[in-house]
This record gives structure tokens, sequence and C-alpha cells, in this order.
């Protein structure tokens, strides 16, 4: 008996392009209630994805109390 080829299922997962990819803060700060940003990039990159999906200009800047980066409305950082 001749043996039937199977059909690869697709995956039904989405495809997602990566280098866009913002990942969310997990934390607040205690100080400002701001949102916790590890590291310079992480900041900016969350500033430049604002940026483009809102349209509004917001700033990274580095929080002296606490140490953390957190994003600034007023567009200076």
């Amino acid at each position: 008996m001749a043996r039937r080829a199977r059909r690869q299922r697709r995956s039904r997962r989405p495809k997602y392009n990566h280098r866009g990819y913002v990942r969310a803060p997990a934390e607040r700060c205690e100080t400002t209630g701001k949102n916790i940003y590890f590291s310079a990039a992480e900041a900016q990159g969350a500033a430049d994805h604002v940026r483009t999906q809102r349209g509004v200009e917001v700033g990274a800047y580095e929080d002296p109390e606490c140490g953390h980066w957190h994003l600034t409305s007023s567009g200076q950082g």
C-alpha cells in the first residue's frame, strides 16, 4: 500500500517583525510612578515608538533618585 504524503500544517501564530518590537516595562518607579526602563537604549526605543505611533514628542532621561530610565513628555532628554 502506498504511503500518502502528509501535508504540513501551517502555524497559526502571526508573524511578527521583531526589529520594531518594544518590550513593555515590567515595573513602575516608587518615587515618580513612571514606567521603569533599565537602559538608555531601551528607553530611547520606547520614546521613538511613542513618537511614531502617537506623533507626540517624547524624550528619555535617567532619574537621579532611582537610577532608572523614564520617559518625559517635555521631549527633552
